[in-house]
């Protein structure tokens, strides 16, 4: 029976196209409108929807930005290291500077850094030595510090102090046995949470470490470093809220939806072909994140295990995939609602998601909605769920659809 449909969709398919194509060359028009096929919109209300903690671990090491501050029950911290520094000279004075690419929270007051030597090696900001951070950092000896300043887009300096700079002439100094683990930046109280450009080696930009020294002849020299590795560590986690779903960063939560795609079988027995779909969602701004950089930077993904297993699976064919992942980042023009973005993806939506459910042996179950780069930002949308009281914060999908004429006898 699904092969028949499948096949009958097809045939009719060919033949509204041969029509329209027909219908809209430009060398010999023919006025032949589609009267035989309608099209169609519908509203489709969510049937069920949960969040679900993501069990997957979130690595900043190659985050386009690092972090520092506090904001919204989550504190973050910079971890950087700097090689390549001069030998054989004396450094008498050294900087390192950062870029400012953002900020987030209060942002009505400034907070100061402080600059501690790290105690153990590290590759990655996951890894045990990072477990404990306390036991990996040499918080009696502070290297210097940086005032932290709200603006979104001004440069910062961190300032070394007598033993900072002693510290780095140690470091140059192989001799001495002082391993080079890098610097931690720690704070004792912050509102807000300031976001740097990190190491992007490609393009050379991130943290600098300037040092100035004199050579042989005593002339002065500059050198610059870029950071060799840079992230940020972070503490905090999401609650779950009553009567909410959560899709957040960082701590990652993420929500499940479902919708009687298959009502449009009934509705429409001789079968519809979806031209444009788009999935939209109504947060609570009480108890939503916004970073204003990022905004709504979300994606759908096709749900393939039952919506309320909290075992997740989704379709891993569509991961990565650019032109199968939907975007779902558009606010609405009065910024209530989240929505798929216009154009190609909601287009995608229609033929690789809801065409499937519609006409596939083993259809989705649902739509799994999550962030992209979570591990770039501080954000959280709490949406209404699909039984909120109010229609119109329901999530919904408006699918728009060719319905197909009856078959002549």
């Amino acid at each position: 029976m699904k092969r028949w449909l499948n096949f009958k969709i097809v045939s009719k398919l060919v033949g509204i196209l041969l029509l329209f194509f027909l219908w809209t060359c430009e060398e010999n028009p023919v006025n032949l409108p589609l009267s035989n096929a309608t099209l169609v919109t519908d509203t489709l209300y969510a049937t069920f929807d949960s969040t679900y903690k993501v069990s997957k671990t979130i690595t900043t090491l190659g985050s386009e930005r690092l972090l520092v501050g506090s904001y919204a029950g989550f504190t973050f911290r910079t971890i950087i290291r700097f090689s390549g520094l001069p030998t054989n000279v004396t450094i008498d004075s050294a900087w390192i500077e950062f870029s400012t690419v953002g900020a987030i929270g209060d942002l009505s007051s400034n907070f100061t850094v402080t600059g501690y030597p790290i105690i153990n090696a590290w590759l990655a900001d996951t890894s045990d030595v990072w477990q404990d951070y306390n036991a990996n950092v040499d918080f009696s000896n502070p290297l210097g510090e940086i005032l932290i300043t709200p603006e979104t887009d001004d440069t910062l300096y961190f300032h070394f102090n007598d033993f900072g700079m002693q510290r780095l002439n140690e470091w140059a100094d192989t001799s001495t046995g002082i391993d080079n683990n890098g610097i931690a930046l720690d704070f004792t109280s912050a509102s807000f949470v300031k976001a740097f450009q990190a190491r992007n080696s490609s393009q050379n930009i991130g943290p600098f470490l300037f040092v100035q020294y004199r050579d042989s002849t005593q002339n002065l020299i500059t050198d610059s470093l870029l950071s060799i590795s840079d992230a940020f560590l972070f503490e905090g986690n999401f609650s779950p809220l009553p009567e909410r779903n959560l899709v957040t960063t960082l701590d990652t939560w993420a929500t499940v939806l479902q919708f009687d795609v298959q009502s449009l079988k009934q509705k429409y027995p001789e079968g519809v072909i979806v031209e444009t779909a788009r999935l939209e969602m109504a947060f609570d701004p009480d108890n939503t994140i916004i970073d204003p950089d990022f905004g709504a930077k979300m994606n759908i993904l096709p749900l393939k295990s039952e919506p309320r297993d909290s075992n997740v699976v989704i379709d891993s064919s569509f991961i990565g995939v650019s032109t199968r992942t939907i975007e779902f980042s558009q606010f609405n023009d009065d910024s209530t609602l989240v929505v798929v973005k216009s154009g190609n993806d909601r287009q995608a939506l229609a033929r690789l998601y809801i065409q499937n459910m519609l006409s596939s042996e083993e259809p989705y179950t649902g739509f799994y909605v999550e962030f992209t780069q979570p591990e770039q930002f501080l954000s959280k949308f709490a949406f209404y769920r699909y039984n909120q009281q109010e229609l119109d914060k329901r999530p919904r999908l408006i699918i728009q659809s060719l319905r197909l004429p009856p078959e002549r006898l």
